[in-house]
């Protein structure tokens, strides 16, 4: 979906009914950085019930020109969700006679399905692809997340090549993956990883009744546990070891190993053996790193997330619990040359060393597996 421009300098691209806790309009936009807002300058029209928008803005700007804001308007009660669905929300600013714009936007009103305890069913949202990504590269991180534990992955999508969109694609029609097209004219130097922010608001507001867990991961990251086989194993064993409460918990955050892959690591078949890095890449860093970890949500207790971390729970009770290394870590596989990777020099602290690390050799057979049988269904030799 595109954004739309409703004001000079506030652009949306969403909007969801929610009721997690009272009854709101959410809409996902793009606006100025640091802009002063005050209630009035957007108005949301419901079939004629006028509330002023309240402006959210990201923390994870980066002193860019432009920032991801999630802007809300109270519902008001005599405004049904039958209302929302038919007729959207019209937005009208308080901007000059000859800059003053209207909108209007439709409102999705997410589906609450039936979760049940025992099958957990986990999405995995991830961020806008953008640039020359080889379509194996993504083949494996769908095959791989899928045996860790993902049920099903929403891709945002900014500019991507005909072949890769040939191959998701394909896995839309297998009913495992959803796409949404992420269309807009803002340059990676006007917004940090051309609105990453947004999308990950825009992924959790859509899927907050869908799934039981969300998960948040670049094309090159799995959170991989260390004590189960699966996440729905993982998760389990964080109640059943008292690590979390259920009536607490907003998300769990893994800490973060980098792992070192080169130029020969992907997309070579050798002897009738896949080299992925997943499975060939067991050189990590010694230690971990707590900074650019990565989450996993209870998407009904989220009002923020933020790019690494928990940015605020929806209730003041809903919180984060970090996990231990000894339960499960990030494993982040970053291409660069054997050089570059002798030492990694992290903020403020010393060079790092790199350890050897099996972990995934538990998975060894079943990714090459997963892999082959992809490429066959999938046409992709």
């Amino acid at each position: 979906m595109e954004f739309v421009q409703v004001a000079t300098d506030i652009f949306i691209n969403s909007a969801y009914f929610d009721d997690r806790q009272g009854r709101f309009i959410r809409m996902v936009g793009i606006i100025v950085d640091e802009m002063y807002r005050k209630p009035g300058d957007l108005i949301c029209n419901m079939a004629g019930n006028k509330v002023n928008a309240t402006f959210y803005q990201s923390r994870e700007s980066h002193s860019l020109e432009y920032a991801a804001v999630l802007i809300s308007c109270e519902i008001p009660i005599t405004v049904t969700t039958d209302i929302l669905a038919q007729n959207g929300v019209l937005l009208e600013n308080h901007e000059s006679q000859s800059l003053r714009t209207e909108a209007k936007i439709k409102v999705k009103i997410p589906t609450k399905k039936a979760l049940k305890p025992r099958d957990l069913k986990i999405g995995v949202c991830v961020p806008p692809l953008f640039g020359d990504i080889s379509p194996l590269k993504i083949m494996e991180f769908i095959e791989v997340t899928k045996i860790l534990g993902a049920s099903h992955f929403i891709f945002h999508t900014y500019e991507i090549s005909d072949s890769l969109k040939r191959l998701l694609n394909m896995y839309v029609e297998l009913g495992e993956i959803t796409i949404k097209a992420w269309k807009h004219n803002f340059t990676k130097s006007q917004i940090w990883y051309y609105g990453q922010s947004a999308s990950i608001w825009d992924c959790l507001l859509d899927n907050m009744y869908a799934f039981d867990y969300l998960a948040f991961n670049d094309i090159d990251e799995f959170v991989v546990p260390r004590k189960s086989y699966t996440w729905q194993e993982m998760i389990e064993s964080f109640f059943r070891h008292k690590l979390v409460s259920d009536k607490s918990i907003a998300a769990f955050e893994f800490n973060s190993y980098t792992f070192k892959t080169s130029s020969n690591d992907r997309r070579v078949e050798t002897n009738n053996y896949l080299q992925l890095a997943t499975i060939t890449a067991n050189l990590r860093t010694e230690t971990s790193d707590a900074i650019r970890s990565k989450v996993v949500i209870n998407p009904r207790k989220v009002f923020e997330l933020q790019i690494h971390h928990l940015g605020q729970g929806l209730c003041p009770g809903d919180k984060a619990v970090r996990i231990s290394d000894s339960y499960a870590a990030v494993h982040h596989y970053r291409q660069q040359e054997d050089g570059d990777f002798k030492a990694i020099r992290r903020r403020g602290e010393q060079m790092q060393r790199f350890v050897v690390d099996e972990t995934m050799a538990n998975y060894k057979e079943s990714i090459v597996k997963a892999v082959k049988n992809a490429k066959e269904k999938l046409l992709l030799i």
